[in-house]
């Protein structure tokens, strides 16, 4: 078999005298898994009673769930804090997002999501 590829690469090289790349991938049944089904719940996380006129820093507890998978990692996101204002119109409502990364199992703190104006 050994001879038979060399060969084969000699013969292509002189017909491409400026180079020849070869590239093996094998691949077999024993690949660990590449997907899994993710589960993420949040719980509203506050220091403080939130009350007009506060300015305490709004935080949240990401609960992540690979299922059972054997994969772990981090995963990138983005938190999206939305309030939709007091009812008689004293505070707007606003919406925040902010960047974050969590793994894919297990509790993770988001502390500081945003600071009610």
């Amino acid at each position: 078999m050994y001879d038979k590829f060399a060969n084969q690469i000699a013969v292509t090289g002189q017909q491409y005298p400026t180079g020849v790349q070869v590239v093996c991938v094998a691949v077999n049944n024993n690949q660990p898994p590449h997907d899994y089904d993710l589960t993420v719940t949040t719980n509203h996380r506050q220091r403080t009673d939130l009350k007009v006129g506060s300015t305490d820093p709004i935080g949240d507890t990401l609960h992540a769930s690979n299922n059972g998978s054997s994969i772990k990692e981090n995963l990138n996101g983005t938190a999206i804090i939305h309030y939709e204002g007091q009812k008689n119109g004293y505070v707007a409502a606003k919406t925040v997002s902010k960047p974050i990364t969590f793994a894919n199992s297990g509790d993770t703190q988001l502390d500081n999501l945003a600071t009610p104006m």
